[in-house]
């Protein structure tokens, strides 16, 4: 989107997170400084195992209230915004059946999961649902959805998450 200076990788993220937090410990008129929420990576190329090196938890660990992911299982933004590649949503249909489906959702956090716990922080996926950019015809607003959606809570909670937002949007989105 050209705000940032290239390259901007994980290092330059911490940095810049950094400038928040002094933003807001600098600011008379934020009486709490320790509520934020983050680093809220999304399921892309910034996985928590390249972010975790760069001392991110250890430097905002008295700052964080919530560690926060959020992760969605399937990329649809090419129906909507002609982003990513097609997706033909009744293929993916069996993938959101099978119980396995939870578990290689979370395989990745386990370690952001003994991490949390390490430090005392809850850890919340902070946006997910089955699909991005107002999810999948025929399978969001499906009832195998609903049991995918329950088991993937239920994964997730046997992993130590404490909780998840599952996204949802307007008129125009298919798991409404």
């Amino acid at each position: 989107h050209g705000h940032r200076t290239e390259p901007y990788d994980v290092t330059e993220y911490s940095d810049e997170f950094a400038s928040l937090v002094q933003a807001i410990q600098d600011n008379p008129k934020v009486p709490v400084k320790n509520m934020l929420i983050g680093p809220s990576l999304a399921s892309g190329p910034w996985l928590p195992d390249r972010l975790w090196p760069t001392g991110y938890l250890d430097r905002f660990k008295d700052v964080l209230k919530i560690i926060s992911m959020e992760h969605y299982p399937t990329n649809n933004c090419f129906a909507r915004f002609g982003v990513g590649s097609p997706v033909d949503p009744q293929s993916m249909f069996p993938k959101f059946l099978d119980h396995n489906a939870g578990i290689n959702l979370i395989a990745q956090y386990l370690d952001t999961s003994a991490r949390a716990q390490a430090l005392g922080k809850p850890l919340m996926m902070f946006e997910t649902n089955s699909a991005t950019c107002g999810g999948l015809p025929g399978i969001s607003d499906s009832f195998g959805a609903a049991l995918w959606a329950v088991d993937y809570g239920l994964t997730m909670a046997a992993a130590n998450f404490s909780g998840a937002l599952l996204h949802v949007g307007g008129q125009n989105v298919y798991y409404n």
